[in-house]
């Protein structure tokens, strides 16, 4: 595991190329984690809860101003602009991030990213910093998402293993092209994990971001292309983790 930092730019290396993707901060005091995007206005989001026995699931545009994904550390999770002071747009209440008052801390579901073509950074004008991450790919850059979870740092994580459970007849190749890894923060570290399926041939034209109670997991899979249109699956899946001695398993 790498030194915490309370706040991590995310890069691509791809192909010899760099890409920004999202910054993710930690609040040092109450744990609460927040993620900034490129084009944020442009967002598209999708929030999923179970209530009552009923899986509510709703859609929305992004505010007009650059801003926020905000996971408090009690759970709730909403979006909105740097600008505004008024109530988070798409408020999900869900499991915890950090009860200091409990002395404990949760594990849970952050965000799905679908995202749009990200743009290449000369490298003339790349300024890095010791807390900037970089997901490294020999390859060239294709279409993918991202799927993030937070594990709280307290269980001294000394290896991961991921499995993320697919179709045969929707994946490319067997194992799916992607990789994962962790991000340390200054409470958590945060899974991530990157993918792509069938279909995935071209960028979506707005990046597609959704998040939900925690308990569950958001994956995109692609189902049809042509020309013009590109058509994708949303489906939810319920993680299980386990821990032992410093291992740690994510299957979903």
């Amino acid at each position: 595991m790498t030194k915490d930092f309370s706040s991590r730019r995310i890069f691509l290396l791809a192909n010899g190329n760099y890409y920004k993707l999202f910054s993710i901060n930690q609040n040092f005091n109450d744990g609460s984690i927040y993620v900034s995007f490129r084009n944020f206005p442009n967002i598209k989001w999708i929030g999923a809860a179970e209530n009552n026995n009923e899986l509510i699931i709703q859609l929305m545009d992004s505010v007009q101003d650059q801003g926020k994904l905000s996971i408090h550390a009690s759970g709730q999770t909403g979006f909105k602009a740097h600008s505004t002071q008024g109530e988070h747009k798409l408020l999900i209440r869900g499991n915890y991030l950090l009860n200091r008052k409990d002395s404990k801390a949760g594990m849970r579901h952050l965000l799905t990213i679908f995202m749009d073509e990200p743009e290449c950074i000369p490298i003339s004008t790349l300024v890095t910093r010791k807390s900037d991450f970089f997901l490294n790919n020999d390859k060239p850059l294709k279409p993918f998402c991202m799927v993030l979870f937070a594990i709280p740092s307290v269980l001294g994580i000394k290896h991961i293993n991921l499995q993320g459970s697919f179709q045969i007849d929707d994946l490319e190749t067997i194992p799916p092209e992607g990789g994962f890894g962790d991000i340390a923060l200054r409470h958590h570290t945060v899974i991530w994990f990157a993918y792509r399926t069938k279909f995935m041939d071209k960028w979506p034209a707005q990046s597609i971001v959704s998040y939900t109670d925690g308990y569950l997991v958001p994956m995109f899979v692609g189902k049809s292309t042509s020309d013009d249109t590109s058509e994708f699956q949303y489906e939810l899946k319920k993680p299980s983790y386990e821990f032992s001695e410093g291992n740690v398993n994510i299957t979903f």
